[in-house]
């Protein structure tokens, strides 16, 4: 969906009909990739397109907080507004966003978190932001307080250990499957 504004959103209620007409309302830019719209709680149904055009399927709302990834076709918690890290920058600093090098050529990197909010397996798509050491690099915002995470592909086939959130300046390297210091 791109920043042209053609990302609308269609909703109703289960077994009800829809308050509007498709192709729906439009959504509102947030950054990057990232739309947003605010609807009733009443309402448990939605659809995405563009304008109409390329859509999702049926989805059920999970609740409110919560941000759908078109890529993966799953939705994960949301709770913040989109940092520099997921429109591109590489600032390592912050200790609450994960970073990963796919030097193990993955192709598609998730995590799954657990502790003062929870994710359902594989977990949140993490965003591609460029390259570290010419592989691709990914990073995503989390919450605090997490107690531990599981960085994989997207199913079991390729998977981490049970891990903890390393802190700032660590980057998990998809080949060796373990955190490393940065290149400062």
């Amino acid at each position: 969906m791109g920043k042209e504004c053609n990302a609308y959103a269609h909703y109703w209620e289960d077994q009800g009909e829809s308050p509007i007409q498709w192709p729906g309302v439009a959504m509102n830019h947030v950054s990057g990739n990232v739309y947003s719209i605010e609807i009733d709680k009443k309402y448990n149904k939605i659809i995405f397109s563009e304008n109409g055009g390329s859509k999702t399927g049926d989805l059920d709302i999970p609740g409110d907080g919560y941000i759908y990834n078109k890529n993966s076709g799953n939705w994960s918690p949301y709770g913040e507004q989109p940092t520099q890290h997921e429109t591109g920058s590489s600032d390592f600093s912050d200790p609450d966003t994960l970073f990963v090098c796919d030097d193990g050529n993955w192709g598609s990197v998730y995590v799954h978190y657990w502790g003062s909010q929870e994710t359902q397996w594989p977990g949140a798509q993490m965003n591609k932001v460029g390259t570290y050491e010419g592989s691709d690099l990914y990073s995503l915002k989390l919450p605090s307080g997490l107690s531990g995470i599981v960085i994989n592909i997207g199913s079991n086939a390729q998977q981490s250990s049970d891990l903890t959130m390393p802190g700032a300046y660590k980057i998990f390297k998809t080949s060796s499957k373990s955190f490393v210091d940065v290149n400062q």
